[in-house]
């Protein structure tokens, strides 16, 4: 019997070893993720490095969490056009 508990924590430290590669596999995923999504957002809007300050980042961040989910209300609520109405968004000056 004591055999068998040993084996079944050697498998049990295996598996845990697995979800833990795992896991930090997604993690990894996640950081590549949000430096693409980052890098084509600074750079399909045409924005400067040198004026990414913290400040601006964040306020830049939280103008464009506002949009994406204003369009996803109204896309969810009425199936339109999502940029419908949101002709003046502007970032510029940031």
């Amino acid at each position: 019997m004591i055999g068998g508990i040993v084996m079944s924590q050697s498998n049990l430290e295996k598996q845990e070893a697995k979800l833990k590669a795992l896991n930090q596999k997604i993690k990894d995923e996640k950081n590549k993720i949000e430096q693409r999504l980052g890098k084509q957002i600074i750079s399909q809007a045409n924005l400067d490095y040198a004026n990414l300050s913290n400040d601006n980042i964040k306020s830049l961040s939280k103008k464009v969490s506002e949009f994406l989910r204003s369009c996803l209300r109204s896309l969810l609520t009425s199936k339109q056009d999502p940029y419908k109405g949101h002709s003046n968004h502007d970032f510029t000056g940031i």
